[in-house]
């Protein structure tokens, strides 16, 4: 059993939302600590649109996560690890896009069985750029960064859709029990 907490984020400003999280042990222990950026759109024109003032003076807790977004690069070097996804109809959410989990799990699925087999995920931020649509085709790179972390592109026609930055530590040996007797 875990608790997850989210809250309205005090750094919402402008066009962009921010809602920050925890999820705690029992014991109230911080197991992970996270915040999500929204682009506001208008539902209409499909273009960003402030929050209404009346939402900005919300009496939002008094506290926020340490987490801070990233601006994440495009991968610079030669793809190590690339994949490509069809979108499809259980990939949509109910404004007919691509769900957002959806990209994190076509970017992993890009990543060879040795790598993930030997590779535990530490870390993850995203950059959500574009939407994608059902039939279009998603072109995943993936590639290290030179700090010990990939950087994972997802396109389709030329355009990106996101870009990740994941961490990742090695897996833990599997427990031995080659001379074990019983």
């Amino acid at each position: 059993m875990v608790e997850v907490l989210s809250w309205p984020s005090r750094r919402t400003a402008g066009v962009r939302a921010r809602r920050e999280f925890e999820i705690r042990a029992p014991g109230g222990d911080l197991l992970v600590e996270a915040c999500s950026v929204w682009l506001i759109l208008d539902r209409v024109s499909r273009r960003p649109a402030r929050l209404p003032a009346g939402l900005l003076h919300l009496d939002f807790p008094a506290r926020d996560t340490a987490i801070e977004p990233l601006s994440i690069p495009e991968p610079a070097e030669a793809a190590l690890f690339t994949g490509c996804h069809k979108i499809l109809a259980g990939d949509l959410d109910e404004n007919n896009h691509a769900n957002n989990v959806s990209y994190i799990q076509w970017a992993c699925n890009a990543l060879s069985a040795d790598f993930l087999a030997a590779h535990t995920p530490a870390e993850l931020h995203v950059e959500y750029l574009a939407e994608a649509l059902l039939g279009d085709n998603v072109q995943i790179a993936a590639c290290p960064d030179g700090r010990g972390r990939l950087l994972h592109r997802l396109s389709t026609s030329g355009r990106t859709l996101a870009r990740l930055l994941t961490t990742w530590r090695p897996a833990e040996a599997p427990v031995s029990t080659a001379g074990a007797s019983t």
